[in-house]
């Protein structure tokens, strides 16, 4: 099959993409299919299983089960190409608080089939994480993090609006008190994730795993969870505008709307 590759090459190039106005600036009209006859429409997906489609926008609600106490975030995501999308989220709980920004790009996909995905993710933000169950289980954060995430997805079904896909993130903290204290990494080696969508407007998804903690936590109870595993887990359900305003095509695209000669 086909495929297409961005790569780490294209986080690099992003800034002269950007101001390259050929994209930018093409005149196709919103809701417009312009997929190859015989390829498969690009699949719609808010997770790291795929992207949105060009000028597509979604509305996202998800729980975050790698927080304790797990907090419920919303959040909006817009496609600007095919290959990039950008993200806000923000949300909380008891003793937790996380305003993100997030950007996923494309890398590598089998672009006639859609059948395999490869994408990156890079979200930042800021997090208060203070809560203490007990002596010794505390949690003390305020910090400034970033995470890194690579998706890989095997999408299923004849409109391959199924996926599922092994997800891996390192996660860095960088902690914000005065006086300073250390900064946190954690990393998540295969998180599992399943992702469907609802027709043309929705898309409800499922992600476990564990996350190793690799130096641990400073907190006010001393230093916490030192070489120790977590269990994560996201569950979450995002509308999307469907087709009334999404572009969908690849770069090898007909000039003409599918199936139209």
């Amino acid at each position: 099959s086909r495929v297409t590759i961005m790569g780490s090459l294209g986080w690099l190039a992003l800034v002269m993409v950007l101001a390259t106005p050929s994209m930018a600036k093409e005149k196709l009209e919103p809701g417009h299919d312009y997929t190859p006859e015989g390829w498969t429409k690009m699949p719609s997906f808010v997770t790291n299983a795929g992207q949105l489609a060009r000028n597509e926008h979604a509305a996202i609600v998800y729980a975050d089960g790698n927080l304790f106490p797990m907090p419920v975030m919303v959040g909006y995501r817009y496609g600007i190409f095919y290959w990039w999308d950008i993200g806000l989220e923000v949300g909380g709980s008891n003793g937790v608080f996380q305003a993100l920004l997030h950007f996923k790009m494309e890398n590598v996909k089998t672009i006639e089939s859609e059948f395999f995905y490869w994408g990156t993710r890079l979200s930042t933000g800021y997090k208060i994480h203070e809560h203490s169950w007990t002596t010794d289980l505390v949690f003390d954060d305020r910090s400034w993090i970033l995470t890194i995430e690579n998706g890989f997805a095997f999408r299923l079904g004849s409109k391959k609006d199924k996926a599922i896909y092994l997800n891996n993130v390192i996660y860095m903290d960088f902690d914000l008190h005065s006086p300073r204290r250390q900064n946190d990494f954690y990393v998540s080696p295969a998180n599992i994730g399943f992702e469907t969508m609802i027709n043309e407007k929705a898309n409800l998804y499922i992600e476990v795993g564990m996350t190793y903690s690799i130096n641990g936590m400073a907190t006010y109870a001393g230093k916490k969870f030192e070489n120790t595993w977590f269990p994560t887990f996201r569950l979450g359900i995002a509308l999307r505008s469907g087709e009334s305003t999404a572009i969908y095509y690849v770069p090898e695209r007909t000039k003409k709307k599918k199936g139209v000669e």
